[in-house]
């Protein structure tokens, strides 16, 4: 994964919990939080997966 992201993303997701705790307390940060967390991780499977999927011979492929 990409140093960049990694930089910006976990300290985006912590002071995210944080206004979240602060606004509305403990419960709504942790749900709010592993919200987050499921939609990260979410994406980087479907990224994953879709990245190394080999390429359909039969779209574009060599035609013969």
């Amino acid at each position: 994964m990409n140093r960049a992201l990694l930089i910006i993303a976990i300290p985006a997701f912590l002071v995210s919990i944080f206004w979240l705790t602060i606004g509305w307390g403990w419960r709504t940060a942790l749900v709010g939080g592993c919200l987050e967390l499921g939609v990260a991780i979410g994406a980087v499977i479907y990224l994953k997966r879709r990245n190394s999927e080999p390429p359909n011979p039969r779209c574009g492929g060599v035609i013969e």
